[in-house]
């Protein structure tokens, strides 16, 4: 593929990557008017959320599938197709029952296109891997920080939130054709004879423990941004939308800023060293800005610097763990890490009605801690299988 081939791809990943986060994170300054306008607890919040979660669990496998059969660019139609359809159904939902729907098909889409964005950089990007990585990831937490804040005043002004799905609609309608004049890689099948049996796969500790670790920390990651606004609403006097979204926009900003630059502090420290002691620094003061209260926002919006950099870092390790059947492995672990992270976010919706927003968030704390102590046990098990 030629160098401007190869720039124009990135630029139509970028334009997903916004996509994605603005789909994914938009939710958070919406579930106010969810709640006043449909008549719904925290729980039924926490189900409609588990619920869509289901659809990217089930169209991401759907998707390799897909992509493996019939390549890149029937996947990309298949998974922008879904998007756009439900972004435009997003302007006629009406009932609780017809916004599970629509998140539901969300979901399926950005499943579906993650398998895109997953394996298609090491065939495009020979050379550019962690620098389109980085790239990438900044672009998400770019759209994330913007998504709620322009949300959460546009609420505040008066609009309809379903005016908010026919910007998307058509932000999605653009992205989409753009997508489909780039030119995509053929997709290689691996015939190797040197594959590991799917029983001594499932018999390594390993997967597990990188399942915990990932599911915890993007079950903090994604309640931080659905929840935020909800709980200082709920919590502080003289909060709305508008002005509570500020603590979300910079807890994405500072998050965009550590993605963009983190990557050298990772080259340069390593992988597992840098992932733990910024996971130490996020749960500090996140645990600090919970316990301030109304003083500590400040800090959990801060917390998200050190946020940034565990996902990807944590994912790009396990090419370097397990040698073989690395696809196959990686395609077993995030699916079931977002099994993990569907049934806390459920959780996290019914400890708020059952203990009150204020308890409920210390969980994020919590998934951080965990997640911190499987990626140090995970650490060092590997240090002792190079050793």
């Amino acid at each position: 593929m030629s160098k401007k081939n190869r720039t124009y791809f990135a630029i139509c990943l970028f334009s997903m990557m916004i996509l994605f986060s603005i789909s994914d994170n938009v939710i958070g300054a919406l579930i106010p008017t969810f709640k006043s306008e449909f008549s719904l607890n925290n729980t039924q919040i926490s189900s409609l959320i588990a619920i869509s979660s289901l659809g990217y669990i089930i169209f991401g496998y759907i998707g390799g599938i897909i992509c493996s059969k019939y390549g890149y660019k029937i996947l990309t139609i298949f998974g922008y197709s879904l998007l756009t359809l439900a972004f435009f159904m997003g302007t006629r939902v009406h009932s609780y029952v017809s916004l599970i729907i629509v998140f539901f098909i969300i979901n399926s889409g950005i499943g579906t296109l993650t398998i895109l964005e997953s394996t298609v950089i090491p065939i495009v990007f020979i050379s550019m891997q962690a620098v389109i990585m980085n790239l990438t990831h900044f672009f998400y937490g770019l759209g994330s920080s913007f998504s709620q804040k322009i949300t959460g005043t546009l609420i505040a002004k008066g609009t309809d939130w379903r005016s908010i799905y026919l910007y998307l609609a058509l932000f999605c309608t653009f992205s989409f054709i753009m997508t489909l004049f780039a030119k995509f890689p053929t997709v290689s099948i691996s015939k190797s004879k040197d594959n590991v049996s799917k029983s001594e796969i499932f018999k390594n500790k390993l997967i597990y423990l990188y399942i915990i670790a990932i599911g915890t920390y993007v079950a903090a990651e994604t309640n931080t941004g659905k929840w935020l606004i909800n709980y200082i609403m709920n919590n502080f006097n003289g909060f709305t939308e508008a002005n509570s979204s500020n603590y979300t926009f910079i807890f994405f900003a500072v998050f965009s800023v550590g993605r963009l630059l983190g990557g050298f502090v990772v080259e340069k420290f390593g992988y597992f060293k840098t992932v733990i002691k910024s996971m130490i620094a996020a749960f500090l003061l996140f645990t600090a800005g919970i316990l301030l209260k109304e003083k500590g926002l400040f800090l959990i919006s801060l917390s998200g610097l050190f946020f940034s950099i565990v996902y990807p870092t944590v994912v790009l390790t396990i090419n370097s763990v397990f040698k073989k059947n690395t696809a196959y492995i990686t395609g077993i672990i995030i699916p079931l890490a977002s099994v993990v992270t569907m049934i806390i976010g459920f959780l996290f919706g019914y400890m708020n009605d059952k203990l009150g927003t204020y308890i409920t968030f210390f969980m994020i704390p919590l998934c951080i801690l965990i997640s911190l102590t499987s990626i140090s046990v995970l650490n060092k098990k590997v240090q002792k299988t190079n050793d």
